[in-house]
């Protein structure tokens, strides 16, 4: 399941919508905001964590600041705190009730009223919804706040490769994967996890050239 997670939150930073950037006044002034400037100097940080821990941890706290929704933020500075598995559940949650209002018009199925946010549907939906937050957060900068979060899924990728292989006796006998939606294996800056996997989350926000675009926006969120 982390796995699914891990490559939810992996697809999250590569589709870029610029339907959904401010005027050109705005987009520069966000290129040189503060907020920006802080996530990408704690993405810096956390590139050089020794464990997913604490690489997740910096990255969910420093880069809080960049959403200009309460409740989002809020939800991206307690994820720092909280264990790796549960950090994409945590964030999409809050986020996709914080923008979809204002994205309405682009249809996004995260958005939908019977959305579900298990593994799968995660994986499926919180990437094309996270990158519009993203675009229209941090304007022209966008492109670069994904580049540093794709620097940052690299390395959690190499922390993963590094650390023990989880010991077969740890599952209770008889226990089954975690089911869907439980949060207990995890994220990536948005993806999805295989069920009984031991991969370790990836940010929320990072991103896979491989995904499929969802429909560009074409006018502002």
């Amino acid at each position: 399941m982390r796995r699914v997670l891990l490559l939810a939150a992996l697809l999250g930073v590569s589709l870029v919508y610029p339907g959904c950037k401010e005027d050109d006044d705005q987009s520069s002034a966000a290129s040189a905001s503060p907020s920006v400037s802080r996530c990408k100097r704690g993405v810096e940080r956390a590139v050089k964590a020794t464990t997913t821990s604490e690489a997740t941890s910096i990255y969910y706290s420093e880069c809080s600041a960049l959403f200009s929704q309460p409740a989002c933020r809020d939800a991206w500075a307690e994820a720092g705190k909280l264990p790796p598995a549960e950090q994409i559940p945590h964030v999409a949650t809050a986020c996709r009730k914080a923008y979809c209002p204002a994205l309405t018009a682009f249809a996004f199925e995260a958005c939908r009223d019977d959305f579900k946010s298990t593994p799968e549907a995660l994986t499926r939906a919180w990437p094309p919804l996270f990158d519009a937050i993203l675009t229209r957060e941090a304007g022209a900068a966008s492109p670069e706040v994904s580049a540093s979060m794709l620097v940052l899924y690299a390395r959690l990728r190499q922390l993963e490769a590094a650390a023990p292989a989880p010991s077969a006796s740890a599952a209770p006998e008889g226990s089954a994967a975690a089911p869907a939606g439980s949060g207990t294996p995890a994220p990536s800056a948005t993806a999805p996890v295989a069920s009984g996997s031991s991969s370790p989350p990836a940010p929320s926000g990072s991103a896979h050239k491989g995904a499929a675009k969802a429909s560009p926006l074409k006018a502002k969120p």
